[in-house]
């Protein structure tokens, strides 16, 4: 019998974008952990870590994307396979944002405040971990009245190595942008013109 149909590629255009946006992703990280690197930064949490994998995890997706946007007609059974694999992806790449905004989160002075151990109430400005103008600008407690002060001990990571938690974020907001436009690819375009095609090949059978 005649060979059965080639499915064609439902979203190459966003799939070169995606690659295009986990290229910039990936040299957004790795300017982070250069810029941290030169200025020295580091804390407890794993800033650093979560810029490696998310630099690692952008130059897997941009290259992924990148073969599928080429690929202009499949199988049913290559299709069935690229839908798993860009499921498995999102699922991956939605958990290392979850933990990246998590980490970013507990770096804060809010995440901070929250544990009483890294809170300290003193009653001179100059005994802080912290100068005087991120206090004056980021610290100060609506709850602390007259001359004490709240300041944030060593270990929060906002405090302690404001570029590279500045750094993070802009890669957390960047990482989310990828993501958000991910996820419309792969779920509202690229799997249900996919299993239209199969529905319609199933019919011509």
């Amino acid at each position: 019998g005649a060979p059965a149909p080639l499915l064609t590629n439902a979203s190459p255009r966003n799939c070169s974008l995606i690659t295009f946006l986990s290229s910039m992703l990936f040299l957004t990280s790795m300017s982070g952990l250069v810029v941290a690197q030169l200025r020295a930064q580091h804390c407890k949490d794993n800033l650093m870590t979560y810029m490696l994998a998310v630099a690692t995890f952008a130059l897997f997706e941009a290259f992924f994307f990148f073969k599928i946007a080429l690929m202009k007609n499949g199988s049913d059974t290559q299709w069935v396979v690229k839908m798993f694999s860009v499921c498995a992806t999102s699922i991956a790449q939605f958990f290392l944002c979850a933990w990246g905004m998590s980490t970013l989160t507990s770096s804060t002075p809010f995440g901070g405040i929250m544990q009483p151990e890294t809170m300290i109430v003193y009653t001179d400005l100059n005994q802080c971990h912290v100068d005087a103008d991120l206090y004056n600008q980021h610290i100060a407690s609506g709850e602390i009245k007259g001359d004490r002060l709240v300041c944030v001990l060593e270990g929060v990571c906002w405090a302690e190595a404001p570029d590279l938690y500045t750094c993070t974020l802009v890669v957390s907001i960047t990482f989310s942008v990828v993501l958000a436009h991910s996820m419309y690819t792969i779920y509202a375009v690229f799997i249900p013109h996919c299993v239209r095609q199969m529905n319609d090949l199933k019919n011509i059978k």
